[in-house]
């Protein structure tokens, strides 16, 4: 009967705590490449369905010894709760040293302080939902080979306990390191190793030795509205990196296909490894090749070094290709020239060259028109419309309503055509007095 109220009592104890569950996570605070002091804040933060008030805990932190010696603690919460209390600071130690079923390599050393959240008024620290709350902070001094190398890292490991015996034997939340830096777990659970399988992926990256800036070419359509361009470092840093990004026109220029940027400044932050710049990008009504601008790298701070500072951004158009067409003209004989608008459906950034030619049909050359053979014909970039003249002769022959040809043919590849044949009608300005008036001649 003894034991099956215990294990009632410790059902109990588990379930209340579990519903009222919470996520832990390391949070790098500050690092001193100088004097390799590395701090970290502990924060909370509720994974159930609300804020809860937390009472009493006892928290423990597992870390690598060899490579980390812990140094300070400060409590950071509200005035009205008490300073955490340092119960063990253990290096080295192995199972034997601790008590309780927790076995971990013996690399591991820990720390374990109780913070009395114990308020009468407020019945424990509130935690918000949805908020991280900062309990302690918590600083170690690193060893060179976490701090100097890219491939080394301090590896941590949480737990907590309660302050009651029973609480303490029979359950213990671990956390799972979600990215580098933090760390969460929402399922308490019950351990009895603590191996390097629980840390392996715990590594708060610290590295103090510069890194390398690169950009990557980027393919983007008119139409986005803005290019993204994602300035990336090789490794995180231990402090904020800085540095001043501008563009450069080439087939693309500002500001009719990008806006100008002059060494804006770009910040990655501390623990990070890119950081996005949006360059706007204007979507016209031009029909155009796809067009490339740069982006270039320059004034990284001290931190970091420029790779790769060069980035090649294209643009790809999304107009149709416009097409060429040419409509029918009616002139009087005595108009002396018709006039043949040759025009694009939409504008195009490249000239847009063409040949013209023409054909006799109740229209002779030479008689009722002058001819044009192989007329080299060219819209400009930019422009929608050009005008040929073709010359009308004005003779005194009476004769009906006559027409010619014209044909459009040998399109540059910027457009095609829509309408390339038309017909010159020709109307007759003669009378038939005139056309039998006599000529007389003699002495």
């Amino acid at each position: 009967m003894k034991y099956l109220i215990f294990n009632f009592f410790l059902l109990f104890v588990s379930l209340h705590l579990s519903a009222q569950n919470y996520d832990t996570r390391f949070q790098i605070s500050s690092i001193d490449c100088e004097t390799k002091q590395v701090c970290y804040n502990v924060q909370l933060m509720p994974n159930g369905a609300g804020s809860f008030n937390l009472a009493g805990q006892n928290y423990r932190i597992y870390y690598n010894s060899a490579l980390a010696s812990y140094l300070t603690g400060e409590s950071l919460l509200p005035s009205q709760y008490s300073e955490f209390t340092l119960v063990q600071d253990v290096q080295g130690a192995n199972a034997d040293e601790i008590d309780g079923p927790l076995d971990f390599e013996s690399t591991l050393g820990f720390l374990n302080y109780a913070v009395d959240l114990n308020d009468v008024q407020n019945g424990g620290i509130n935690l918000p939902l949805n908020q991280w709350t900062t309990t302690t902070n918590l600083c170690f001094a690193v060893q060179d080979e976490v701090i100097n190398s890219m491939d080394s890292c301090l590896e941590l490991i949480w737990a907590r306990e309660g302050l009651t015996d029973a609480y303490a034997t029979a359950f213990v939340e671990v956390s799972r390191w979600v990215s580098p830096n933090f760390t969460t777990n929402s399922n308490g659970m019950i351990y009895n190793d603590l191996d390097a399988e629980d840390g392996e992926a715990s590594c708060l990256v610290m590295n103090c030795q510069p890194t390398s800036i690169t950009i990557e070419d980027i393919t983007i359509n008119e139409s986005i509205g803005s290019a993204q361009i994602q300035v990336c470092l090789e490794a995180p840093t231990t402090e904020n990196v800085t540095l001043n990004l501008s563009t450069s026109d080439s087939t693309a220029n500002a500001p009719n296909d990008y806006t100008l940027v002059f060494n804006a400044m770009v910040t990655i932050p501390l623990g990070q490894t890119c950081s996005t710049v949006l360059i706007p990008i204007i979507n016209d009504s031009i029909n155009e090749i796809g067009e490339v601008f740069k982006i270039i790298l320059s004034n990284p701070s001290s931190n970091a070094s420029i790779g790769d500072g060069y980035g090649i951004i294209t643009i790809i158009d999304d107009e149709e290709i416009p097409t060429v067409s040419i409509h029918d003209v009616t002139v009087n004989e005595d108009s002396s020239i018709a006039s043949l608008s040759i025009c694009l459906s939409g504008l195009s950034s490249l000239p847009t060259t063409l040949m013209l030619n023409t054909s006799d049909s109740t229209a002779i050359s030479g008689i009722d028109f002058l001819g044009i053979s192989d007329l080299l014909v060219s819209i400009a970039a930019g422009e929608q419309c050009i005008v040929v003249n073709a010359n009308i002769l004005d003779n005194s022959i009476l004769e009906s309503t006559e027409f010619f040809n014209v044909i459009l043919s040998n399109i540059s590849t910027n457009a095609t055509f829509g309408k390339n044949t038309v017909l010159v009608t020709i109307i007759d300005n003669d009378t038939e007095c005139q056309a039998k008036a006599p000529v007389i001649s003699g002495n």
